[in-house]
């Protein structure tokens, strides 16, 4: 009931100890036996198989970690990031993870790797965000606002390493101070393995909110499934405006303002 210094060899049977025992070596405790941490009920480590440990409380494994040192705990099961209050991470369902934060869902990620933003509902589109009225999903930088500078948004095929981004909405950055700039849908129509830049600008919404073309291309009117079909407005020179209809020239404004 005190404090006692053993020099122990071999003990076969159960100690009893009132106070408590400090080893100044290692302890060794045989395989698959049981270190209890409640008077030896039903909460205790264990190596449960070859070079496994399992934490075992009120009788069922509640983390084991493996000869692989991986780390796995029960189906459903939630990983606390606030002391056990409502931040966590958990498989809500088969295959099914799920972020917490406030009791809220805050990602959810199912076994066909759909992703759902903020309680989105999931499982029609790859990703999908949940948004209330005046809420904004944003894409930016802190370092885009010189000309020339721009992030945004690429579609459409694209291999690991970049290559072939040949579509991209972006903003484009004008120097200005309270950081307005412009909108720019970029579309590389090259035969190369280039990506899209603003080389490659298809049209722009500049901060006086103008719609821009660029020179010498085509609005066109009679558009069909993406593609444009004989009726449109062009610059066909410079400062000269031509409108066609059936494929044919019918109005041509000269930069003189002469109506031909």
């Amino acid at each position: 009931d005190g404090t006692a210094n053993l020099d122990i060899v071999d003990i076969d049977g159960a100690v009893d100890m009132a106070s408590t025992l400090t080893v100044a070596d290692n302890i060794s405790v045989a395989a698959t036996k049981r270190v209890y941490l409640d008077g030896g009920g039903n909460t205790y480590l264990t190596e449960a198989s070859g070079d496994q440990i399992n934490l075992v409380t009120g009788g069922s494994t509640a983390m084991a970690w493996t000869s692989s040192q991986d780390t796995v705990i029960p189906a459903t099961s939630k990983i606390y990031l606030d002391g056990g209050s409502n931040t966590y991470i958990h498989e809500y369902a088969g295959d099914h993870v799920e972020i917490v934060t406030g009791g809220a869902s805050a990602i959810k990620i199912d076994s066909a790797q759909n992703v759902a933003i903020n309680n989105a509902p999931y499982g029609e589109y790859p990703f999908q965000v949940n948004l209330a009225d005046t809420e904004l999903v944003h894409f930016g930088s802190n370092n885009t606002n010189a000309v020339g500078e721009y992030c945004g948004i690429g579609f459409g095929q694209v291999y690991t390493n970049g290559e072939y981004q040949k579509v991209a909405l972006v903003y484009e950055g004008t120097d200005n101070g309270a950081y307005a700039g412009k909108i720019h849908f970029l579309s590389d129509t090259d035969g190369t393995s280039s990506r899209c830049n603003l080389s490659d600008i298809a049209f722009t919404i500049d901060t006086s909110k103008n719609t821009i073309l660029p020179a010498t291309s085509k609005l066109y009117l009679d558009g069909s499934g993406g593609t444009g079909g004989n009726t449109y407005i062009v610059e066909s020179a410079g400062d000269t405006m031509s409108f066609f209809t059936a494929g044919s020239e019918r109005v041509t404004i000269a930069s003189s303002g002469a109506v031909t």
